[in-house]
């Protein structure tokens, strides 16, 4: 019988039919999905190495400075890829995990395990090859970022929980301008189904660093436009064009003072045709959001995101926050689509266009989310 104290305080967990394998982190995060998960199971090697060695596992899983100590007394048993190697990546990864509240696993895009809050990510792997080569006083003050980092006092908020005023209760549909459907092969003639490219199997590591085609997406550029014109036949606002040399900007601004004024730009970047969408005081968004092939987006697809989030911020589906976490803004949103049936939210730090104080002033009078934009008297 096992009457070994727990290493972690909360009880391990992992994803189903998910399974550890050995080599690298990478590697695992190649084979599973981590999302928000603070104990992982996985590090029993490592535990029992250090009790080998006579440490105590526990007493590592809440001292990162000793834990940091350790991993670099012992880089030589822990250089080899194998066992012992992705247990002592995952150890380290749960006492991250363990060290803040709002802390846990994230898998990201190619095969990395990442580990950590909004504000800040670690790579396992990647720490501690930097243990292994530093010297003593580097480790030192890796542990004590580390120590500052898990100090941050995140502030207990209320969920963003905007409600956009029914479909139903605006008198004209949106409607979506007939596109032209082009057809795009590959460099041997083969047609390219984008959308459905990976289905059958692993994302090919090189087409991260792929965009195929990016004229796909030049008729976002019409969606841009059917909204506007749609918003502006529909809703109380003044519009503002103009014609900037990479574009078209096309500025919307509701009769309701507290309804999100938007900005909708479309250009080309590069070679990919791009829409930017800013909204009410501190966010902007890109579409496509990425458009490399292992994204493998499609003009549909980001043109249903387009018009959700258009659709969405006029309906009174967008809230904003901004807040301070170590001395540092924070931005969060949240939009709700106009029939309900999605929602997205992110966080991420203020970008240096946005005035912090006139934005704060702002959203002080609009808590509860922006206001629907007054729809136009009927004729």
């Amino acid at each position: 019988m096992d009457t070994q104290p727990p290493v972690f305080d909360a009880a391990a967990s992992t994803r189903p039919t998910t399974r550890l394998v050995p080599g690298s982190a990478a590697d695992l995060a190649a084979e599973v999905e981590l999302v928000g998960i603070r104990h992982y199971p996985g590090y029993e090697d490592f535990a029992a190495y250090a009790r080998n060695q006579g440490e105590d596992p526990v007493r590592l899983a809440r001292d990162m400075a000793a834990l940091l100590h350790f991993i670099h007394d012992h880089r030589q048993a822990l250089e080899p890829a194998g066992r012992l190697r992705l247990a002592a990546e995952i150890f380290l990864g749960n006492a991250v995990a363990q060290g803040r509240e709002d802390a846990g696993w994230q898998s990201t895009t190619p095969g990395q395990m990442m580990v950590g809050a909004f504000d800040r990510f670690y790579d396992p792997r990647m720490m501690i090859d930097a243990v292994a080569r530093g010297g003593g006083q580097a480790v030192e003050r890796a542990a004590v970022l580390l120590d500052e980092w898990f100090a941050q006092v995140v502030p207990k908020l209320a969920p963003l929980n905007p409600v956009p005023r029914p479909l139903e209760a605006v008198p004209t549909p949106y409607r979506r301008p007939l596109l032209e459907q082009a057809v795009y092969r590959d460099e041997g003639g083969v047609v390219i189904d984008y959308g459905r490219r990976w289905t059958d199997g692993e994302t090919p590591e090189a087409s991260y660093e792929r965009i195929s085609h990016p004229e796909r997406f030049a008729e976002l550029g019409r969606i841009v436009l059917a909204l506007a014109a749609h918003l502006e036949d529909t809703y109380e606002l003044r519009r503002e064009d103009a014609e900037p040399e990479d574009g078209t900007r096309i500025t919307l601004v509701p009769a309701d003072p507290l309804a999100a004024t938007m900005r909708l730009e479309s250009r080309t970047e590069g070679r990919q045709p791009t829409v930017r969408v800013f909204a009410g005081v501190a966010h902007d968004f890109v579409l496509p959001a990425c458009g490399c092939d292992a994204c493998d987006e499609t003009l549909q697809s980001a043109g249903d995101e387009l018009e959700t989030l258009v659709l969405g911020v006029a309906a009174g589906g967008f809230a904003e926050r901004i807040y301070d976490v170590g001395g540092q803004p924070w931005l969060q949103f949240r939009l709700v689509s106009p029939d309900g049936s999605s929602t997205r939210g992110g966080e991420g730090v203020a970008g240096p266009d946005v005035d912090l104080d006139a934005a704060r002033s702002m959203l002080e009078k609009v808590p509860g989310g922006w206001h629907p934009w007054p729809l136009r008297a009927l004729p």
